[in-house]
């Protein structure tokens, strides 16, 4: 059984890459830090897009593509603080640029993306 990942794991998020049946998979980031001000927001959504253009990266390259060939991504930011209310033009413009390579972009607190995944499955 190969145990190889390709989700990141630092001192900002443990992701899980979530393989599902249906040929999808999912980089789940889990974001654990408040949203205290506006110069810590402005940190805290570089840090996102750096991490949502890594995945990117990763479901490009073609060691992703022979371990998953035909499989459809996801990136999924679960929140455990609500984010600022400056971030959503941010996280809008992450999902549009992900989206232009077919990879799709989902993000909400942690409880509604769980409630959102059961339904989506």
């Amino acid at each position: 059984m190969n145990n190889e990942t390709f989700a990141i794991r630092d001192d900002f998020s443990n992701d899980l890459e979530v393989p599902y049946a249906n040929n999808h998979l999912r980089f789940v980031i889990t974001d654990k830090l408040p949203w205290a001000d506006d110069e810590a927001t402005a940190a805290h959504l570089a840090i996102i897009s750096a991490r949502a253009d890594s995945y990117l990266q990763i479901a490009r390259s073609d060691h992703f593509r022979q371990r998953y060939p035909g499989t459809s991504v996801a990136v999924v930011l679960r929140f455990h603080h609500d984010p600022a209310p400056t971030a959503e033009m941010a996280l809008s413009e992450i999902s549009k640029r992900l989206a232009s390579d077919g990879v799709r972009f989902l993000y909400g607190m942690a409880a509604e993306r769980r409630r959102s995944f059961e339904n989506s499955n």
